[in-house]
């Protein structure tokens, strides 16, 4: 809330407040921009502050990170009309609720089945999905999901993404789309959890998943009279699985046949497909407003303030997640399989078989449909 002994802020018509006038709002604002933090640490441009933004004159009794991301969102995130959980929990369910996040847009419908599967098949409880979904036109296979599960909760919002070429086609500002980063922030403010897991919508988050990060990330996080510290978590290796040849690989970042020496330290804290971090994180140090790197700047940003970062080895006995590789995804397919000495086959775990294995084929017939990925090499693909 803004500090109710500060001075009132200024109105200008018909009430508004301008944000830079709201002064912890502001400051939010500031830290999400960061030219420092979007040009140096991700290495994209920076995008101007609001200077003249004006907000609805309730705005002064919003939690800031809310009037901040209004601002951020040029008022398309309303705190008033945003689509939430409504569940009605125990204290201990609500205590115990995983949050898992997912921005995306109406170029990737094509995963969303897989997206919501994966996140069904996860046997930890109580769970929810929250989806901030961007583009021309909402996903109808998710407004029905969320009438059919309360578990599912998914906002659309009528904006262009940063990344898209299009999205500056008519000459306009950037302002008026929004990054990845800024979509992050959205769905990390509408989850109720008290940790929150990020999925992507393209990759293999096999059921034992969340139960195996929850204790880890609340071990590092403790505890205080507040309900959970600060605290981050996410694997330091973990497996590809290249969608084209169906096949699995292993990926080590600190193995200079896999990464150059010089990318290991981004690749190691970034990939944030493996991020699960408590809420009170997020809210000291939230994800800049960029529209690459995104992951990375928000670790660097907890590293920064003190707040613990676990690098996680994933078990010898299971397997809890594979990243995959395809010429869409949100880099691009960084590491594309073979291009850069990661090519580290491994057998095809057994959690892929039965449904994984229909979902990937599923998504495997509509890629090769859309040309997004070729022929497979012959005997690469999964047995």
């Amino acid at each position: 809330m803004v500090d109710s002994s500060a001075p009132p802020a200024p109105a200008g018509a018909g009430g508004a407040v301008e944000a830079k006038h709201l002064p912890e709002a502001w400051k939010l604002v500031r830290q999400m921009r960061d030219p420092f933090v979007a040009e140096i640490v991700c290495g994209v441009p920076s995008i101007d502050l609001p200077l003249n933004f004006r907000l609805p004159a309730e705005a002064r009794e919003w939690p800031s990170l809310d009037a901040a991301l209004h601002v951020l969102s040029g008022s398309k995130f309303d705190p008033r009309t945003c689509r939430r959980n409504t569940t009605q929990y125990t204290p201990e369910e609500e205590g115990k609720l995983f949050s898992v996040i997912c921005p995306t847009n109406s170029n990737r419908r094509m995963w969303h089945g897989l997206l919501y599967e994966c996140f069904q098949a996860q046997r930890y409880e109580p769970k929810e999905l929250v989806i901030v979904d961007t583009g021309t036109a909402p996903s109808t296979k998710f407004e029905e999901i969320a009438k059919d599960d309360p578990r599912v909760v998914y906002n659309f919002f009528p904006v262009a993404d940063t990344k898209d070429p299009r999205a500056n086609a008519d000459g306009k500002s950037k302002n008026q789309a929004w990054s990845l980063g800024l979509k992050r922030n959205i769905a990390c403010r509408i989850a109720r959890g008290s940790v929150i897991a990020q999925f992507d919508d393209d990759d293999l988050y096999f059921p034992e998943y969340l139960d195996w990060f929850w204790p880890r990330v609340v071990q590092a996080a403790g505890a205080d009279g507040d309900g959970l510290g600060p605290a981050l978590a996410k694997l330091s290796e973990w497996h590809l699985f290249d969608l084209a040849n169906m096949a699995f690989h292993y990926m080590n970042p600190l193995e200079r046949k896999c990464m150059p020496l010089r990318e290991q330290p981004a690749a190691l804290y970034g990939w944030g497909f493996s991020y699960v971090f408590t809420r009170r994180a997020w809210e000291l140090s939230p994800f800049p407003d960029v529209h690459f790197a995104e992951d990375a700047g928000f670790v660097e940003g907890l590293l920064a303030r003190g707040i613990p970062v676990s690098l996680l080895k994933i078990p010898e006995d299971r397997t809890l997640v594979a990243h995959t590789v395809h010429p869409s995804s949100t880099t691009g397919g960084e590491v594309s399989v073979g291009q850069r000495g990661c090519d580290n086959p491994v057998q095809t775990p057994k959690e892929f078989d039965g449904l994984y294995r229909k979902l990937a084929e599923s998504v495997h017939t509509k890629a090769k449909h859309r040309h997004l990925i070729g022929q497979p090499q012959r005997g690469s693909r999964a047995r």
